[in-house]
C-alpha cells in the first residue's frame, strides 16, 4: 500500500518517517491510541451485548490522506513534501482537537497512526445518531479548514460482532463529508 499525503505519493523512508512523527499530534491532545483502549472498546461492546443496548463506531479522517487512487486532484502535489507533512499534522492535530470539544463525555475517541484515522466509539447511539455527529463535525470542521472528512459509520450487531468487525466495516463504507448536506450520501450498508 502507498502513503500519500494530498495525492502526493511519499516516496522515500525519509518522507514516510516524518509523516509518521507529523501524525503522533494526538498524543499532545492525550488521546490515547486504537490498541491502547481496545480492552475498554471490547468493555463497551460487551455490555452493548448485554444489555441489548445500541452501539455505533465512526472512524474519521481529514481529506488529505489519499489512497492509491489518489490524483493529486486538490491541485497541491508541486508543493515540498515538508509543506504538505506540515499541513497534514496540523489538520489532523485540528480533527483531534474538534473531537475533544465536541463529543458526548460518553463517546470513546482513539486514534491510529497507521493508517491515519480517528475512531470513534458512540454507546447508547444508533446509526441515526451517528449521522448526527458526522453531520455536526462534518460542518465544524469545514467551517474551520476547507478540508473534506471522510467518515464511516457501522452500528452493532447489524454491521458486526467485535470491535475489529465493526471498525472494518465503517472504514469500508467511507464517504465525504464537506457541508451540512454530507450525511445522506452514506452508502447503505448491506449484510450480504
Amino acid at each position: 500500500m502507498r502513503l500519500t499525503i494530498f495525492g502526493r505519493e511519499l516516496r522515500n523512508d525519509l518522507d514516510i518517517s516524518i509523516a509518521r512523527e507529523a501524525l503522533d499530534a494526538s498524543r499532545a491532545l492525550d488521546i490515547p491510541t486504537y490498541r491502547q483502549w481496545l480492552p475498554r472498546l471490547e468493555a463497551e461492546l460487551r455490555r452493548a451485548r448485554r444489555y441489548e443496548r445500541p452501539l455505533a463506531v465512526l472512524v474519521l479522517s481529514p481529506e488529505i490522506f489519499g489512497t492509491e487512487s489518489g490524483s493529486g486532484e486538490n491541485g497541491n502535489s508541486a508543493l515540498p513534501v515538508p509543506l504538505l507533512l506540515q499541513t497534514a499534522h496540523l489538520v489532523f492535530f485540528l480533527l483531534g482537537s474538534l473531537l475533544c470539544d465536541t463529543m458526548r463525555e460518553s463517546d470513546i475517541v482513539t486514534y491510529a497512526a497507521e493508517p491515519h484515522l480517528y475512531m470513534i466509539v458512540l454507546p447508547e447511539a444508533g446509526e441515526a445518531e451517528a449521522r448526527q455527529a458526522v453531520r455536526r463535525l462534518g460542518v465544524a470542521f469545514y467551517d474551520r479548514v476547507p478540508v473534506r472528512l471522510r467518515a464511516g459509520i457501522a452500528e452493532f450487531p447489524r454491521d458486526g460482532l467485535t470491535i475489529e468487525d465493526l471498525f472494518g466495516r465503517a472504514r469500508n463504507n467511507w464517504h465525504e463529508c464537506s457541508s451540512s448536506h454530507c450525511v445522506p450520501a452514506l452508502k447503505e450498508v448491506s449484510n450480504a
